[in-house]
């Protein structure tokens, strides 16, 4: 797996708030330290479990449980970082901030909102060329409409259907490329939100949403399968039991009807934590973490 496809796994999830805490932090580093911002304590053990399992930091070697990142991690924390300094990472926030301020205020141009309280994002002011650079992406996405003169081309802007939705969504640009189709995944620093096509995102900023979204028969086929070899990899310890138990309760749950990936991932979840405490259950943690992947978790 490249980077650009680890991202696009961990992106907007608590396994990149992780990341970047890690990388912030400069050193192999404790819990407290990397758990920084996630929700709670069992994200943050899941989240760091999830990065290990996909390469991104080292495997644990010690009963402190210190993460450290890989050379893959510590580059794509660095993509992650520029990206949000000078990149599509920040260009998002400005165009979500633009909406945002359209339909909070009704001004009379859009680039009042250099003046406003909304151009300051993410402890950085917008700066003019920002602000034209997100009116040009809005309007010709058709998420924002605005009165053209010979003066100026951001009279009485507007924000359209598709762009109230798009504000909601995690990524602007990915809503515009499927062609205005919400997709919710498991962004677990402030969501709890699963896989899945629905027909719209309901939230607002800060809100918690619950969307249980029943797998396909191609993830149910891929996640059979990984439990198999989770199941397959572990011996017959008595340390391993309570794993052996979760892992045998995850493939309960994709065979019978009517699975939802939220049951799944939440399984998922705990059994790696019950990995990550014994030798036999590090053995197969990569495989557990590839289930939760394969669900977008």
């Amino acid at each position: 797996m490249n980077i650009h496809d680890a991202w696009r796994q961990i992106r907007g999830t608590a396994a990149e708030k992780v990341l970047l805490n890690s990388h912030s932090a400069g050193e192999p580093c404790f819990r407290s330290v990397y758990g920084a911002g996630v929700t709670d304590e069992r994200s943050a053990i899941a989240a760091a479990q999830q990065l290990r399992a996909m390469g991104l930091a080292v495997r644990e070697n010690s009963m402190a449980g210190e993460l450290e990142l890989t050379g893959e991690g510590k580059e794509l924390a660095e993509m992650v970082v520029r990206s949000r300094e000078n990149g599509p990472e920040r260009w998002e926030d400005v165009q979500r901030a633009m909406l945002r301020f359209v339909a909070d205020t009704s001004p009379g141009r859009a680039f009042e909102i250099l003046d406003s309280t909304h151009a300051l994002v993410d402890g950085r002011a917008i700066t003019q060329a920002e602000a034209e650079m997100a009116l040009d992406f809005l309007t010709s996405n058709g998420l924002l409409q605005t009165i053209r003169t010979d003066q100026a081309d951001d009279l009485r802007p507007r924000v359209t259907n598709n762009g109230m939705y798009a504000m909601h969504e995690p990524n602007i640009r990915d809503y515009v490329e499927r062609g205005f189709v919400s997709v919710s995944n498991d962004y677990s620093t402030n969501t709890n939100v699963s896989g899945g096509t629905v027909g719209a995102v309901v939230g607002g900023q800060g809100n918690t949403t619950s969307v249980a979204q029943n797998i396909s028969r191609d993830e149910r086929t891929q996640v059979l399968a990984l439990v198999d070899r989770v199941l397959s990899g572990l011996n017959d310890s008595v340390e391993d039991a309570s794993l052996r138990s979760k892992v045998h309760e995850i493939k309960a749950e994709a065979e019978g009807r009517g699975t939802s990936k939220a049951g799944i991932l939440s399984k998922a979840r705990d059994a790696l934590l019950l990995a990550s405490a014994t030798e036999g259950g590090r053995s197969v943690i990569k495989w557990i973490g590839q289930i939760i992947s394969s669900l977008g978790g």
